[in-house]
């Protein structure tokens, strides 16, 4: 609320730490890959770094403006930033809120590198759904792919001599870049495909 009042932000959001049970893999703990960090107190936000879980929105936003989530990206997630992106258009302003800090339980069935593929497989597609839809800020899709394949490729290269001395966690993020390339791709090439992702079937 403080940082609310002081940015006179409309929405502000604060870290998301992950905790883990005793016996959780080693290489998920030190990868810290459920963190969701936000930067330092006040810093302004894009919409492209939006999320709910630990975030206060000026409730205006949804009384006098009528502002929802899309109900048809609730096969994948990204409902909450594609709403922030609409928001951001309307001249909404974001910022970090360092200090308000959440711990989220990390349930057992996501400890696993295949939930965090899928996981980072089904941002990717949403969030060029959201971006497709966004008139500002956006790039072709063969250039992002492109910077994208190459970080993953760099990552990778970086990582592979850590393997010696055991830390799989800096591989394992360089394979969830792969996922992101991959999923990338795949919206440019298969848009249609792409689109099962996130479009509820018929029952």
């Amino acid at each position: 609320v403080a940082t609310l009042d002081r940015t006179k932000a409309d929405a502000v959001f604060g870290p998301v730490l992950g905790t883990y049970p005793a016996g959780s893999p080693g290489w998920l703990v030190r990868g810290r890959f459920f963190d969701r960090q936000v930067g330092a107190e006040g810093r302004r936000l894009l919409w492209k770094e939006t999320r709910t879980g630990n975030t206060l929105v000026r409730g205006e936003w949804f009384t006098a403006k009528g502002f929802r989530y899309a109900s048809d990206y609730g096969r994948s997630g990204g409902e909450d930033t594609q709403l922030f992106a609409r928001m951001g258009l309307e001249g909404a302003a974001f910022h970090a809120s360092a200090r308000a800090i959440v711990h989220e339980a990390v349930p057992l069935e996501r400890m696993g590198l295949r939930f965090l593929w899928k996981s980072s497989w089904l941002k990717t597609i949403s969030y060029h759904r959201t971006l497709e839809a966004h008139p500002r800020g956006s790039r072709p899709l063969v250039v992002v792919s492109t910077l994208r394949i190459l970080r993953a490729l760099l990552l990778s290269l970086v990582a592979l001599p850590l393997l010696l001395v055991g830390r799989r966690e800096r591989l394992y993020g360089a394979l969830l870049k792969w996922a992101s390339a991959g999923a990338g791709i795949e919206y440019w090439l298969l848009p249609s495909r792409a689109s099962g992702y996130v479009v509820y079937g018929p029952k």
